[in-house]
């Protein structure tokens, strides 16, 4: 139940029926409290859409990938990066945790 004491809605299974779900990703947020967050293509367009309009990623870059695929920045790091045509650096796994590598790798 919720705070309303409603029965909480499946976003998941409403959205899934939905051909234009893209992703469902899982988060804590800031209350701690696990809940599913279902992205439309329309919903990553418009993300992406906005980091070109910006400037923040555009088609010459080249993207060192430091986030976990867990966590759901990712989806900006990776696939937000090859849509706009970027090319994406992948570290091996656990390297994210280490400083001299990174710096290594963007170095090199």
């Amino acid at each position: 139940l919720n705070e309303g004491g409603d029965k909480k809605r499946d976003l998941l299974s409403e959205e899934s029926e939905n051909p234009l779900l893209a992703v469902a990703v899982f988060t804590s947020g800031s209350t701690g409290t696990p809940k599913c967050v279902p992205l439309t293509h329309k919903n990553l367009i418009t993300a992406f859409s906005g980091l070109k309009d910006r400037k923040i990623i555009s088609g010459y870059d080249n993207v060192l990938q430091v986030t976990s695929v867990t966590f759901d920045i990712h989806l900006i790091e990776i696939i937000g990066a090859l849509r706009l045509g970027a090319c994406v650096t992948l570290l091996p796994p656990g390297a994210h945790r280490d400083l001299n590598f990174i710096l290594h790798t963007i170095m090199t």
